[in-house]
């Protein structure tokens, strides 16, 4: 007695477009997609995971039912073809006005991530009332003045070391939480308003959040110990 344990089919896959494009590997001389939007078409083959751009196409049909033929190849290759609407276009944005964040006298320095901005007017008259001046600086100012625009906890540092030795700083605030894969590494797609700086603590703790760093203006892991560096997390307990 036999019996069937299973079966397969195997059969060549149709080549038409799917948004206007179509990504494929197959062998052969030539290869015609059907189901194009566009006649501006552009096919490339892959040799090497280098793209190679392919001439020769010819396009034919009717608007919204065009097909494209080009040349293949006598070896299995990966192939993209894609329409005027299925390629990347460029964005242009505008830059960000550039904003002052290195004149004045600033003894009490907050970074705040633009969310929180408009909340801190409380502690800013606290501290004013105290006699400290008080500088409020978003955060993404300072990723334009010192890391290209790039988010990157270094960049904050960098102004730091600027505000301790040119602007009378004495406290910085950072106002935002963090998460530990910021760069989203891990792909959970943690929210961080204002990174930390990493390092090792102790013979158990390799990789801890250490703030401290941030004004650790000559790099010997020991603080000015009259700076004074501090987080709140949210709106709510920024009373610091």
């Amino acid at each position: 007695m036999q019996e069937l344990d299973r079966y397969s089919v195997t059969y060549p896959r149709a080549f038409v477009a799917r948004q206007g494009g179509l990504g494929f590997n197959a062998v052969g001389s030539v290869f015609q997609v059907e189901g194009l939007t566009s006649t501006d078409v552009v096919a490339y083959r892959f040799e090497n995971g280098i793209p190679v751009y392919l001439s020769g196409i010819q396009v034919s049909g009717a608007p919204g039912a065009y097909s494209a033929s080009f040349p293949g190849s006598a070896t299995t290759q990966d192939y993209v073809i894609a329409g005027a609407d299925a390629r990347l276009k460029p964005v242009i944005n505008a830059v960000r006005a550039t904003s002052d964040i290195k004149s004045g006298n600033a003894q009490y320095l907050i970074i705040t991530h633009p969310d929180f901005i408009s909340g801190l007017e409380p502690l800013i008259n606290a501290r004013q009332a105290q006699g400290l001046t008080v500088k409020v600086v978003n955060v993404e100012d300072i990723y334009d003045q010192y890391s290209y625009g790039i988010f990157d906890a270094q960049a904050i540092k960098n102004y730091l070391s600027y505000a301790i030795q040119n602007m009378g700083m004495q406290y910085v605030l950072l106002v935002g939480a963090d998460t530990y894969d910021y760069r989203n590494y891990l792909g959970r797609n943690g929210l961080s308003f204002i990174p930390s700086l990493y390092a090792r603590t102790d013979n158990l703790v390799t990789y801890a959040p250490v703030d401290p760093l941030y004004v650790d203006v000559d790099n010997n892991f020991v603080p000015d110990v009259r700076l004074g560096v501090s987080r709140c997390i949210t709106q709510l307990n920024c009373n610091i």
